[in-house]
């Protein structure tokens, strides 16, 4: 009798477990709260979207209030003009360093720039594709589902924080994750539930290493981390496989571009860490504390991905600004460790325009300006 009472309660409860994931499914089906740009494998854009976020007032150079817009597109910034091919269409890539979420749009670096391009060069057209959380794999997801059919002239890669520390990425993948989490993105193409389920333990790994955007930040109150130099050296000589392996990603949107007969340029990841003293608060960004290490070594194992995206731009015969070496390492720019302010967008659109400015007219001499 015992035996029977536990065996209809293991019943009892393995058909509430399934009732419930189906009530949810269903009920995500009708009306999904968690938009994710990631369903499965596939990148899924929000188009014609508006939403209000809200930063607070002690946000670092950052709006109280921002309205997010999203396009026909699924991107931030204007419509496609009819004109199309009649324009110098440019469109950037990255991640919520280029999205700039909590950044109006007007103040965005990639709305700026499309505003001091317009200076130099007749009927230009920039769209902001930047996604929360994407790296190189995401972007060549999205170039293959998406840009290479709008087929602008130009695309910018801002490319590097998001793809530090993942061994998940190789060049074998077919998949968002690796090659044994497929059923996964199987069952996540096919259901709501566990694509949300999902995203949530996506969002968990990006928060664990610090990537998330936090309006909240503050360099103040942490106890100073130092690290010594050979430890520093042994941690980014264990990623040296790693860097190699988003080196072939980065190729591999070189081929996606030149494919599609579109520029590609690409951008260096600036952060306010390093062997430095923020100039606002006096902090050593050094030694600050940062997920296991301190800002030495986060800024040395950036800077890996840095180099490999020049080398790599050398190599192939493509455009590479070093933003990172430009940028100063101030809270003046940065609201977090790796997203900009509203001033920083616009050091960034300044700093962009300088070198890519040149690079266009000698691509695109027809739309330069008389």
């Amino acid at each position: 009798m015992p035996f029977a009472k536990v065996k209809k309660k293991i019943v009892y409860g393995c058909f509430l477990v399934i009732f419930t994931c189906l009530a949810a499914e269903v009920l995500l089906r009708i009306y999904n709260p968690f938009a994710t740009s990631v369903t499965g494998d596939r990148i899924t854009l929000h188009t014609n979207t508006e939403v209000v976020v809200t930063n607070g007032a002690n946000s670092l150079g950052l709006d109280e209030s921002v309205t997010v817009k999203k396009n026909s597109l699924g991107f931030r910034g204007p419509e496609p003009p009819a004109n199309f091919n009649e324009h110098l269409t440019i469109v950037t890539v990255g991640g919520s360093t280029t999205e700039c979420l909590f950044v109006p749009e007007a103040k965005t670096w990639p709305a700026l720039l499309a505003q001091q391009l317009q200076s130099s060069f007749n009927n230009t057209w920039v769209n902001n594709a930047g996604l929360n959380g994407h790296s190189t794999y995401g972007h060549i997801k999205l170039m293959e589902e998406y840009i290479q059919q709008l087929q602008p002239d130009c695309c910018l890669f801002l490319v590097g924080c998001n793809d530090v520390d993942r061994p998940d990425l190789t060049p074998s993948d077919s998949t968002i994750d690796n090659n044994h989490q497929k059923w996964i993105l199987k069952l996540a193409n096919n259901s709501r539930l566990a694509n949300v389920l999902l995203n949530f333990y996506r969002h968990n790994l990006a928060s664990k290493r610090e990537l998330t955007n936090n309006i909240h930040f503050s360099l103040r109150g942490k106890q100073p981390r130092v690290l010594s130099d050979s430890v520093i050296l042994q941690q980014a000589a264990q990623r040296k496989a790693l860097v190699q392996q988003y080196g072939a990603r980065l190729k591999r949107l070189i081929d996606i571009c030149r494919r599609s007969t579109i520029e590609p340029v690409f951008i260096t990841q600036p952060c306010l860490l390093g062997d430095t003293t923020d100039d606002l608060t006096g902090i050593d960004m050094g030694s600050f504390p940062f997920n296991q290490g301190n800002g030495k070594l986060a800024w040395t194992i950036l800077q890996l991905y840095n180099e490999e995206t020049k080398k790599i731009c050398q190599q192939n015969n493509v455009m590479v600004i070093d933003l990172a070496a430009q940028v100063p390492k101030s809270t003046r720019y940065f609201y977090d460790v790796y997203h900009f302010n509203n001033e920083g967008c616009q050091k960034i659109s300044t700093l962009l325009f300088d070198g890519l400015a040149t690079h266009l007219a000698k691509k695109f001499p027809s739309h330069v300006k008389n």
